[in-house]
């Protein structure tokens, strides 16, 4: 997504291949995002939803990176180690990021971290109530960073409290505390649900949800 190319760079400056998806994916009569092509019907039962929605999306973006990788030329012929895969998102990629590091999966991501998202269910879909907290099992989960704002909206609308930290804190008490993995909270104090986005994207429908930036932008994204 272009709103994160700011981190894209950032990253690519220290040394990382990074690769951002930007397809526009239907999710609901009436919503589209841009993320990791996701399938609806996955949000059906717990067993599908385990398997993971957006599986097939990051099945196909990292085979364009292999055949990338394994290409005789160009830019990235023979530079890719995605034997050392880590996978990141905000909002609802967040939550693909973070499903990722709370069940098996098959793509060995060695890293995860996510913005703006937890582990705390929205009711969309049959596989799981609203405000329920689905616990971590994968068998050899990748460490996490979890990140999210103070004045996070979208958060806080999913919360009892209206505290926007309350749905992270719950992620890692009641997701990832029940399973083995690794993980740190970082909260940022100001930051809004869009803070990572630069810029933003005023048709997006959190932007409606949010609260205001409590904080000066650039120096949360710094």
């Amino acid at each position: 997504h272009e709103s994160y190319m700011w981190l894209a760079e950032r990253l690519a400056r220290a040394g990382c291949a990074v690769a951002l998806s930007s397809c526009v994916v239907p999710f609901g009569p009436k919503t589209c995002l841009l993320s990791t092509p996701f399938d609806l019907g996955a949000l059906g039962s717990l067993e599908a939803y385990k398997r993971g929605p957006s599986r097939a999306g990051i099945a196909a973006i990292l085979d364009e990176l292999r055949a990338l990788a394994a290409a005789s030329d160009g830019p990235l012929a023979g530079r890719l180690d995605l034997g050392r895969l880590a996978v990141g998102g905000h909002s609802s990629g967040g939550r693909t990021a973070l499903d990722l590091a709370s069940f098996d999966e098959p793509f060995g991501v060695a890293a995860v971290f996510s913005y703006g998202a937890s582990l705390v269910n929205s009711g969309m879909g049959a596989f799981a109530e609203r405000g329920s907290v689905l616990p971590c099992d994968a068998a050899r989960p990748p460490p996490l960073l979890l990140l999210g704002g103070s004045e996070d909206g979208v958060s806080a609308g999913l919360s009892e409290s209206g505290d926007a930290t309350e749905t992270l804190r719950r992620t890692m008490a009641e997701g990832v505390a029940p399973g083995s993995g690794r993980a740190e909270l970082c909260i940022l104090r100001g930051a809004n649900h869009m803070a990572f986005c630069e810029p933003v994207d005023p048709t997006c429908s959190a932007v409606d949800s949010d609260r205001p930036l409590g904080a000066d932008g650039a120096a949360v994204r710094s």
